[in-house]
């Protein structure tokens, strides 16, 4: 959703899918020897049995990353404050090495695939209870109606349950404030103690690098991996407002790979082919216009597929200051901030 008032979308970084596919090659005509044959199934065995190395290793600094955000959890309501303890390269390298994307993609397929009739209630229900959620703020309440979890996720809402401030810049999506405040010597604080750079982040003149991971954005992690936003694959949009420069960022994570621009059918995320470190820029600014993507304030913008982190930065004027306190939630429509 777009929560910054008018505003026109100047430009668009996505990663660079690139063209790593080798050409087709003919299938031999004489079937192969049996030696042959038994050479390429050991060859694919091992190759799976090498796979099991990356999935445990990174799987269990996974586990130990949601633990140490459990900890802080508790110390935290207990009255104390956790500091934050930064992983080690070598800790974020055996992360990466979880095959997330991969992960993700076969969770996107799985949430895509059409639950038969009689299983709907019984797996929307659970959701439901799982994550309080008011489906009488639904635009259709029927449950039967969606046919798979990535629908039921995506449903529709009232207008009237989600009102936009007209007087102040609003939340362009339900969540949690996970941090907020000024960027000071090019540093973004990405929680309390832990920052990220915004040169990074952004990539420069709004071009951003992407390191295609899709590490876990949860609190735990964010105190545990320093610039974990640079890390994951992710979409900025920049462009201007009434006080000048904006960036909306959608940040990929670990079962949300797939992230949905409405107005750019060409945007693809998570691809299988991709090169690290890459980036791919687009301009919305065309000619003979020049003048971008026009959005006005509470218009839909986009969506992620099972949710995940949105980043806004923004220029602002020297009476503007934040309604929020970290940690809350809010919802789309209401008030960010006000000058």
């Amino acid at each position: 959703m777009a929560a910054f008032g008018a505003a026109r979308i100047l430009e668009r970084s996505r990663p660079c899918l690139g063209s790593l596919t080798r050409g087709l090659r003919p299938l031999p005509i004489t079937p192969p020897s049996r030696r042959g044959l038994h050479w390429a199934a050991g060859r694919a065995l091992t190759r799976l049995r090498w796979l099991y190395v990356p999935i445990g290793a990174g799987g269990a600094y996974a586990g130990y990353g949601q633990y140490q955000g459990y900890r802080d959890r508790q110390l935290i309501s207990a009255g104390e404050e956790a500091l934050p303890r930064l992983a080690e390269d070598w800790e974020v390298a055996v992360y990466k090495s979880v095959p997330t994307r991969m992960l993700s993609r076969a969770w996107g397929r799985l949430n895509q695939l059409e639950l038969p009739g009689w299983l709907r209630r019984p797996i929307y229900t659970l959701y439901i209870r799982a994550f309080s959620v008011d489906m009488t703020e639904a635009a259709v309440e029927d449950l039967q109606h969606y046919r798979n979890l990535g629908e039921f996720f995506r449903r529709q809402l009232k207008p009237s349950v989600r009102p936009v401030c007209t007087k102040c810049m609003v939340s362009p999506a339900d969540g949690k404030i996970l941090h907020f405040g000024r960027v000071r010597n090019n540093e973004v604080e990405q929680v309390k103690g832990v920052t990220y750079s915004l040169e990074s982040f952004l990539g420069p003149q709004g071009r951003t690098p992407s390191k295609g991971t899709l590490m876990s954005v949860s609190p735990g992690v964010a105190r545990w991996i320093k610039e974990l936003f640079c890390h994951n694959e992710r979409v900025v949009l920049t462009g201007e407002w009434q006080h000048g420069f904006f960036s909306f960022t959608a940040v990929g994570a670990t079962n949300v790979g797939s992230i949905k621009i409405y107005f750019d059918k060409e945007l693809h995320t998570n691809s299988p082919r991709y090169m690290k470190g890459s980036y791919h820029d687009f301009s919305y600014v065309m000619e003979p216009s020049r003048s971008g993507i026009p959005l006005r304030k509470g218009e839909h913008l986009g969506e992620f597929n099972l949710g995940s982190t949105v980043v806004l930065i923004f220029e602002a004027p020297a009476d503007f200051s934040f309604n929020l306190n970290a940690g809350q939630k809010i919802r789309f429509g209401e008030a960010l901030g006000t000058s």
